[in-house]
């Protein structure tokens, strides 16, 4: 399933280098988590995992969205914010990294069955 990281687009690329590639977002955050590749794809086999997963993570994102702009002023300073968003941000990537996986997968599946 590492296809859908490895993968190299045919055709023309901007100029310059690229501020950021979903491969090395994912590869950073994956080094945070202290996950590796395998752990990642277990969770995106497993529907009682995956669903478990996602839940946490809508209501995660939910339940901080109206909580954020109140005690943006109070608790900017001790950096509890910006750890809150880093965290947010490294679990969003992970999700989109599991679902990518997760398509690849399907992909995969419905390619062999044809």
């Amino acid at each position: 399933m590492r296809q859908a990281l490895t993968w190299n687009p045919v055709g023309r690329q901007k100029r310059g280098r690229p501020k950021n590639t979903l491969r090395w977002e994912i590869e950073a955050d994956m080094e945070r988590m202290n996950n590796n590749l395998k752990e990642l794809e277990r969770i995106a086999w497993d529907r009682v995992g995956w669903r478990i997963l996602l839940s946490g993570l809508c209501s995660f994102t939910r339940s901080n969205r109206q909580n954020i702009n109140h005690h943006e002023n109070h608790e900017n300073n001790e950096g509890f914010m910006i750890k809150r968003s880093v965290d947010r941000a490294m679990t969003l990537t992970a999700l989109i990294f599991i679902v990518v996986t997760f398509l690849g997968m399907l992909i995969l599946a419905w390619y062999i069955s044809r």
